[in-house]
């Protein structure tokens, strides 16, 4: 290793619990958490604690304030902005909202996130066809999945950056399959949010987990709907948070649906998360999106060539316009891997015939050279 190539961390480590100690390479399946979210909490437990008023300014103000972050970080209003307890809440909301007619489809590649199949699989008792696009075992094509959509195509659901592959798509090439037959684009961007630029704009939805990439922890996602085109999509399920306007008790039947996107949000948010996912997005801004998202590319093809060069069977493009902070690789047994990894402190992800290795503001080239060493051990 010389010092024309070494890449150092974006990131002190030491912000991080951990990190210091492990060379942790497993943000796709769970990030080390900021020590200053110990203070985040403090300061939201303190707010709560302030009766009324607290709840008026510090608990609503949290809310707002990080809904106006997480729409600046998919460049669209914050009025178009919930969130939801997951992910996955959020695709089961477009699913059980579309006014579904025996023979529609929907397109789905047998790469995508379990959630995001079998929310369309069940609607197959409802006639609805599922076109799965095999994209495993070679590299992902916007062509193989663009031949599987034609005119009955009512929704195209994939994630901008593959968990199982690390294979990254461009929204707007996704948008022109799918505006040719006026099909709907659904996406999930867990494994983009955070690292690598999110254009909402161009899909009808987005959802992403706030555990991965984005520093913070379960049970919030960020959920948004476009205005344009599913501005009148009704929630499943509705409460006080979903209403514009007052409660009255001398008609207490009658509500309005708000306009804005926290129609989805029937009751309380989950406002633990949401602190900590306040936190996440501000230290994320100051360290400025197109630096992390050129960190994480330039260590994901430090490491793509060490691999290849090693002969390992890759699934993730070299192109780095079509990867984003995941490297993923074939593994015979990649629970094995992952367990004599952990045993000497470095941690990584596997499953499912492969192993993925992912990276975020806190990984250095250090870090891969420490996984390297030890691969070509126990190989």
């Amino acid at each position: 290793m010389t010092a024309t190539t070494a890449i150092r961390a974006l990131a002190d480590k030491r912000d991080f619990m951990r990190v210091p100690e492990v060379a942790h390479l497993c943000a796709g399946g769970e990030t080390a958490m900021l020590h200053s979210h110990l203070e985040a909490l403090a300061r939201f437990l303190a707010g709560k604690s302030n009766g009324q008023g607290g709840r008026e300014t510090e608990t609503m103000g949290l809310l707002e304030r990080t809904r106006a972050s997480s729409a600046a970080l998919f460049g669209v209003a914050a009025a178009d902005i919930a969130f939801l307890s997951s992910a996955s809440e959020g695709i089961n909301q477009l699913a059980n909202a579309v006014d579904w007619q025996p023979g529609d489809n929907v397109v789905v590649e047998d790469i995508e996130f379990p959630s995001g199949i079998y929310v369309w699989a069940r609607l197959q008792q409802q006639g609805v066809e599922l076109r799965v696009v095999n994209q495993w075992g070679s590299e992902a094509t916007l062509a193989r999945l663009a031949d599987a959509v034609d005119a009955r195509t009512r929704v195209v659901h994939t994630s901008q950056v593959s968990y199982l592959t690390g294979r990254r798509y461009r929204l707007e090439d996704l948008a022109g399959v799918t505006s040719e037959v006026g099909a709907l684009l659904a996406i999930d961007a867990t494994h983009a949010a955070g690292v690598i630029p999110v254009a909402a704009q161009h899909a009808d939805l987005v959802v992403s987990s706030c555990y991965k990439f984005l520093l913070a922890v379960h049970g919030a996602a960020i959920f948004y709907r476009n205005p344009a085109t599913l501005g009148n999509l009704e929630p499943r399920s509705i409460g006080w948070h979903s209403i514009s306007g007052e409660h009255s008790v001398t008609d207490p039947t009658a509500y309005t649906l708000a306009s804005a996107a926290s129609r989805f949000e029937a009751g309380n948010p989950p406002f633990i998360s949401l602190a900590v996912l306040d936190n996440a997005l501000a230290y994320l801004e100051a360290l400025g999106p197109e630096r992390i998202e050129q960190h994480v590319l330039a260590l994901g093809g430090y490491l793509w060539d060490a691999l290849a060069e090693r002969g390992i069977p890759l699934l993730t493009p070299r192109d780095p316009a079509q990867r984003g902070p995941n490297v993923c690789f074939r593994w015979d047994d990649p629970a094995a891997l992952v367990a004599q990894m952990a045993a000497r402190d470095i941690l990584i992800w596997g499953d499912s015939g492969r192993v993925r290795i992912s990276f975020h503001v806190y990984n250095d080239t250090d870090d891969i050279d420490r996984f390297l060493e030890e691969f070509d051990q126990l190989r």
